[in-house]
């Protein structure tokens, strides 16, 4: 009997013991994002493609396509990525605009253009011009009936096209963000920078009201703000995963999400500047790289802002900044309600 509970102890104690190194196993990867760890990332985690992109050499660079064959993609001029037509680094803004878009996306971008937020003439509270500017960037299409000749010329007519040299695709989203950052301060004269997705809609007056405010408040130095900022769990599947082997923690740090996000211009000097040094892993999800460069650099506070938003919430023309809404056509429709009467709202559309 004594030799059967004497076992039976033995058991226990060895299955508590399992659990408990299990548990530490997991916390030490989610909680352990300490300034000793900064140091351990290095970019080379990356295929050689980005090698080739970040250095702009001359020749092809082989990827792999879709249907599993090697496709040969033409390389691009020496520069960050192709200047938009009319564009002049002698003229400074208050703010600029840069909505992410896809190469193939003409239709969206045209009806931007002309049915939603970029065809208001937009005025300040006191009737005033309003100092911004808008571009899209768009990266390379694998898809053979969008050249980049296309892109170039839908840029000759309405000058408002950045081309990034990359691959437009799930795994090249932090790239691609990163080369238009630094197109931006390489290129224009501003305050701050404002990336969108292209499904949402801006209020641009009260955008220019809500930044005035920042600066107003001395708080626009190292300012990075925008929606849903809260720390994250890391997806492991799916289309918004990042490997263990790129990021092994299960959470990430504070980051804002791609809805709508305002940097101010020093705050995309330090990004840039700590994602040059090759010292941080370069996830495939553009906006938890952010956080992860945020982390990095120690400098950056991150600020949540509850005039960018998701969906169709009644919004009065005095807070509402951003909101995401699919799709565009529904969104067009919404801001002309918008326009009409100061009420960004789906229940207000249905005449409710």
């Amino acid at each position: 009997m004594r030799k059967i509970v004497t076992k039976w102890i033995v058991l226990a104690a060895v299955t508590l013991l399992l659990i408990v190194t299990f548990y530490n196993a997991t916390r030490s990867t989610d909680s352990k994002l300490s300034t000793s760890n900064k140091s351990r990332w290095s970019i080379p985690t990356y295929p050689d493609i980005i090698a080739a992109e970040r250095s702009n050499v001359n020749g092809g660079i082989r990827v792999l396509a879709d249907n599993g064959k090697v496709k040969e993609v033409a390389p691009e001029p020496k520069e960050s990525a192709s200047k938009p037509k009319k564009s002049s680094s002698n003229e400074e803004y208050f703010f600029v605009i840069m909505t992410k878009s896809l190469p193939q996306d003409e239709a969206d971008r045209r009806l931007l253009r002309e049915q939603s937020w970029l065809s208001v003439d937009w005025k300040d509270d006191e009737g005033r011009e309003i100092s911004w500017k808008h571009v899209f960037f768009v990266g390379l299409s694998m898809d053979e009936a969008w050249p980049r000749e296309r892109a170039l010329r839908e840029n000759e007519k309405y000058g408002d096209i950045v081309i990034i040299p990359t691959l437009d695709m799930q795994t090249r989203l932090t790239f691609k963000l990163m080369k238009a950052l630094q197109h931006a301060i390489d290129s224009y004269k501003f305050t701050f920078l404002i990336v969108v997705d292209e499904d949402t809609i801006v209020n641009v007056n009260g955008l220019n009201r809500h930044l005035l405010g920042i600066v107003a408040n001395g708080k626009e130095s190292m300012f990075y703000g925008g929606y849903e900022c809260d720390k994250k769990p890391v997806f492991r599947g799916g289309k918004f995963a990042n490997s263990v082997e790129k990021w092994p923690p299960n959470m990430y740090p504070r980051f804002c999400t791609g809805t709508g996000v305002i940097y101010a211009f020093d705050t995309i000097v330090e990004l840039c500047d700590v994602w040059d040094k090759d010292r941080q892993p370069n996830l495939d999800i553009d906006d938890t790289h952010q956080g992860v460069l945020i982390w990095m650099s120690g400098k950056i506070e991150v600020t949540e802002i509850s005039n960018i938003t998701r969906g169709c919430m009644a919004h009065r023309s005095d807070t509402f900044i951003v909101t995401q809404i699919k799709p565009l056509s529904k969104g067009v429709q919404l801001m002309n309600n918008f326009l009409d009467n100061g009420v960004y709202c789906e229940t207000h559309v249905r005449g409710h």
